[in-house]
């Protein structure tokens, strides 16, 4: 499968491809015998790693074209090998490097699968890493006006969810120290097809061990990024009254969060405080929206907020028992001597822990009415 590279992608490849150590002639000769690896899925089936490698590839003449190829082994890097023997060249990493995992993979566990991109050196700890709602397969292979779209767009539809506040973003590294830490479970973004096309679609959930156990939708994703402190901008699309809506910006939001014991068991106080923009209001032409919408519109924003936060609570602590909001890590700093005895049952007792959240929003006042009655000539009074 191929597709006509643009002259800024093949620019960004040849300036990578300088940790070659070649230089001149020799470098562009040399990425002739690389293979040029973009990004991989990675699904798992009967026993066996099925890896798609996504790669660029370099004709004599220059030209350029993505490739897919399709390698199955007992490991990650034994596909791999596999890959390089099917194509005669010696594979070479991009900075960019995005790893989809599918569904079934995520099933069989991170750690085994992980272990070759942490250990292999041409690796960057930066690269992305994602989970398939279904096979990895379809997202590696997705096409678009019959073209395969680049594995890397993949980190553009994150960052774009991201700043609607409806993805989280992990890197390598931010998986392996979530992995590192016992008491903290790990999550990716999702990504999969809705309706033949490639959207977010929510947040993977795995518990300690790395076994994926549930899927965030876009809601609970979001209570996610406000209780972990990670949610910095987003709209919120909220019903004022039964003919009006109201589209609020959020601008910054802070998140604190102090445990203590209580009778025996943890408590969690959580405090949000964001601010806010009016972005738009969907109502009746002749309503006036003064002053007093405004404390509306936070109370409002404030419900909302708080129950994406109780929803994510009740889907990752209460059904799942997967701390990935490290609950169990700030404990351990606030508390160290109940959670030295604790720490054993931390998956248990988190079940049985207090959360409070109190949310606080701040909508930014551009005037004294937000949209002014009109006159009968269609003009503002």
């Amino acid at each position: 499968m191929r597709w006509k590279v643009n002259r800024k992608i093949l620019a960004v490849i040849l300036c990578a491809a300088g940790m070659i150590g070649l230089s001149g002639c020799q470098t562009q000769f040399s990425l002739r015998d690389r293979l040029l690896i973009q990004g991989m899925g990675v699904d798992y089936a009967d026993g066996q790693y099925n890896i798609y490698v996504q790669a660029l590839d370099i004709s004599e003449d220059g030209n350029t074209s993505m490739m897919v190829y399709e390698t199955k082994g007992d490991t990650v890097i034994d596909s791999l090998n596999n890959v390089t023997l099917q194509v005669g060249k010696k594979p070479v990493y991009s900075h960019n490097l995005t790893v989809v995992l599918g569904r079934s993979t995520a099933e069989h566990g991170l750690q085994e699968t992980i272990d070759f991109f942490v250990r292999h050196p041409e690796t960057r700890a930066s690269a992305k890493i994602l989970m398939a709602q279904d096979r990895a397969e379809e997202i590696v292979t997705y096409k678009r006006d019959d073209k395969i779209v680049p594995i890397t767009d993949l980190e553009d539809l994150i960052k774009q969810s991201d700043l609607n506040g409806k993805c989280v973003n992990i890197s390598m590294v931010d998986l392996v120290n979530l992995l590192d830490n016992s008491s903290t479970a790990p999550y990716l973004p999702a990504v999969g097809l809705v309706n033949g096309e490639l959207f977010s679609v929510g947040t993977a959930l795995f518990d300690e061990q790395g076994f994926f156990k549930d899927l965030l939708t876009s809601e609970e994703t979001r209570g996610l990024l406000f209780l972990t402190g990670q949610m910095e901008h987003g709209i919120e699309v909220l019903s004022v009254e039964e003919d009006t809506t109201v589209s609020l910006e959020i601008t910054m939001a802070k998140t604190d969060i102090k445990p203590r014991i209580v009778n025996g068991l943890p408590v969690f106080e959580i405090s949000v405080y964001c601010t806010a923009n009016v972005d738009s209001i969907d109502g009746g032409p002749h309503q006036v929206y003064g002053e007093q919408y405004y404390s509306i519109f936070s109370q409002k924003l404030e419900e909302s907020i708080k129950k994406q936060m109780e929803d994510s609570l009740e889907v990752c602590i209460h059904r799942e028992q997967a701390d990935v909001f490290s609950f169990g890590r700030r404990l351990h700093q606030a508390e160290r001597s109940w959670w030295k005895e604790h720490e054993a049952d931390w998956t248990n007792l988190m079940t049985r822990a207090g959360y409070k959240i109190d949310v606080t929003a701040d909508i930014a006042r551009v005037g004294q009415e937000l949209s002014p009655t009109l006159g009968e000539d269609g003009r503002n009074n």
